[in-house]
């Protein structure tokens, strides 16, 4: 009989519950914005303010000098749960309501801040729930990550396009999904493995019962006074290392494919009676699906297969780039079924970029920096992100203008 570890599956429903929203608001954003107004900004809004939260949150962590733990502002894991479920709850009512578009892109917002949040959270918990070089916690939360890419766009694929359900009745329901987390962190979650500091927890008289105390517990330690500017710099100078090792492929990876799926791929279209669509609208959540298959199927590989060259994977993806732009203008492709796969093969390498750098940081950087680095790269994916989506704000446009102009005028149409 399979067993799946409690670590494994406790970390796979955080991935999955926290990015499901995020990709369910992706999926819909045809609906959510006019035909001609561009889809990236439902991205821009649902990822700039998570990447700037992100920004801030490697900070708000312990940083380990000669034995001793310096304190930024510290960890409350609850308190961060709290908020994450209060954020993308509240967020996500409001995207449901036929209300202003400035009302609607504040849901968007406030769901945004939960993701942000959510993932640096609970990337930094890892640390904590991986009793080994297995890397228990990194691959449950990077599968459940996976999944939730693939359940959100099929969601919104099966309830909107096959049966029909009004999309505000859909985004109110999955309102309801953020308090899964809440069951999750204080009923299955296992307790915590802190190989290095557990002996002085125990000292310190922390209950290695409370997966709270034990992770809130290192703010209780002494620590030798280090001036402020010097762990600044020693913080940056880390930074600067995890920049061009990590951060800079996963980002120009991200760009590349969040470039297609917002600023390109609403313009892949093709007549009607060449797809097995209604609308032009499904084919947009189609490749969304598809897309997040191929996530889905890369992020839950990195138990068995590792790839180390993390560039060749951002080059790979740019060519991707290129080749949807020429798609979009010429029809190098005349056939919808091709492109599928082609979007497919697009999920692939962005799946296998995310799940292989944490994979890589998590084995590579030593236990004492290893939760100020998983902080650190997690903004990577959301800078490129933000770049994707300042670039498809002009880049949709152009391409449709460019298509009306030759006489394909689909992309105005639902």
């Amino acid at each position: 009989m399979l067993h799946i570890s409690p670590t494994f599956l406790s970390f796979f429903i955080f991935g999955l519950v926290n990015n499901v929203l995020y990709v369910i608001i992706l999926t819909a954003a045809h609906d959510l914005v006019s035909p001609t107004t561009p889809k990236s900004l439902i991205l821009l809004a649902d990822i700039l303010p998570a990447f700037l939260l992100k920004l801030a949150l490697p900070w708000l962590v312990k940083q380990t000098t000669h034995r001793e733990t310096q304190i930024g502002l510290g960890i409350n894991y609850r308190l961060r749960l709290a908020i994450i479920v209060a954020l993308s709850a509240t967020g996500m009512f409001l995207t449901s309501l036929a209300l202003p578009l400035y009302i609607v892109l504040l849901g968007v917002v406030l769901a945004s801040l939960s993701s942000g949040l959510g993932e640096t959270t609970f990337l930094q918990l890892s640390h904590f729930h991986n009793q080994d070089s297995s890397n228990t916690a990194i691959h449950g939360w990077s599968s459940g990550t996976g999944a939730a890419g693939l359940i959100g766009a099929g969601l919104i694929l099966v309830l909107t396009t096959i049966f029909k359900l009004p999309i505000d009745v859909v985004l109110r329901f999955c309102s309801l999904f953020p308090f899964i987390h809440l069951y999750v962190y204080y009923c299955y979650l296992p307790t915590p493995v802190l190989y290095a500091y557990s002996t002085r927890m125990e000292d310190n008289g922390i209950n290695y019962d409370d997966p709270s105390e034990i992770t809130n517990g290192i703010n209780l330690y002494e620590s030798t006074f280090v001036s402020e500017t010097t762990v600044e710099k020693t913080m940056l100078t880390k930074m600067r290392n995890y920049f061009w090792v990590y951060m800079l492929p996963l980002s120009v990876v991200y760009f590349a494919e969040y470039t297609i799926n917002q600023g390109v791929a609403p313009t892949m279209l093709f007549p009607l009676e060449d797809t097995p669509f209604d609308t032009f609208r499904d084919s947009y959540v189609a490749y969304g699906t598809l897309y997040q298959v191929g996530v889905f199927i890369s992020r839950s590989s990195g138990s068995f297969i590792k790839l180390h060259n993390l560039y060749l994977m951002g080059i790979l993806q740019f060519v991707n780039l290129a080749f949807c732009i020429l798609q979009s203008m010429y029809m190098l492709i005349p056939n919808i079924w091709v492109v599928f796969l082609l979007i497919l093969y697009e999920g692939l390498l962005g799946g296998a970029a995310y799940v292989n750098t944490f994979m890589k940081v998590s084995d590579e950087v030593g236990n004492e920096d290893r939760e100020f680095a998983l902080g650190c790269v997690g903004v990577s994916d959301s800078f490129g992100i933000v770049l994707a989506a300042i670039i498809s704000l002009w880049l949709e446009p152009k391409l449709c203008g460019y298509q009306v102009g030759i006489g394909r005028n689909w992309c105005t149409k639902k």
